[in-house]
């Protein structure tokens, strides 16, 4: 009797449920997985059992990441929505936002430059009250006397989810 796994299939087990494909008897390819214990959801790419590639996962507090995954973990572009109507756009490593990307709080005030560890660090654009600002961060605090008002005028339309598609 063979019980492998070789195209599209179904697992359940005590801790989650998994529909799409598989290779080698390996998650691997497109599919959906549904976490009973952390109620956690994710839809995309899996390689070798492991959540690698395009996909979107929906967190336990109905946050989401929409956006690429390496090993199990947000790893290249995405976009992390909060419950509270913040968001971030931009480049992750190993879970941490750590690159270029454009984060919007709840309140309207937009950051876009360079993250590092995860905190805003280092010169870019600060956006609010419909002015923008050229700012410097360091590790996450705006450092005072380094903001001063840019001559470009802020865009007035945002291109946050340009280049990651919803679900």
């Amino acid at each position: 009797m063979n019980n492998s796994k070789e195209g599209i299939a179904t697992e359940k087990s005590n801790d989650y449920l998994y529909e799409g494909d598989y290779k080698n008897n390996k998650k691997d390819g497109k599919g959906k997985i549904k976490y009973f214990i952390t109620n956690e959801e994710y839809e995309g790419d899996f390689k070798e059992n492991k959540i690698t590639g395009t996909g979107f996962y929906i967190f336990a507090n109905k946050n989401s990441y929409n956006g690429t995954f390496l090993n199990g973990k947000m790893h290249g572009k995405g976009l992390f929505k909060w419950t509270d109507g913040s968001e971030y756009f931009g480049d992750y490593v190993n879970n941490i936002k750590e690159g270029e990307g454009k984060f919007k709080w709840k309140n309207g005030r937009v950051f876009e430059g360079p993250f590092k560890a995860g905190k805003q660090h280092g010169f870019g654009k600060l956006i609010y009250n419909n002015n923008s600002f050229d700012a410097e961060f360091s590790e996450g605090v705006l450092l005072k006397g380094k903001e001063k008002k840019s001559k470009t005028p802020p865009k007035t339309e945002s291109k946050v989810h340009e280049d990651v598609k919803d679900k």
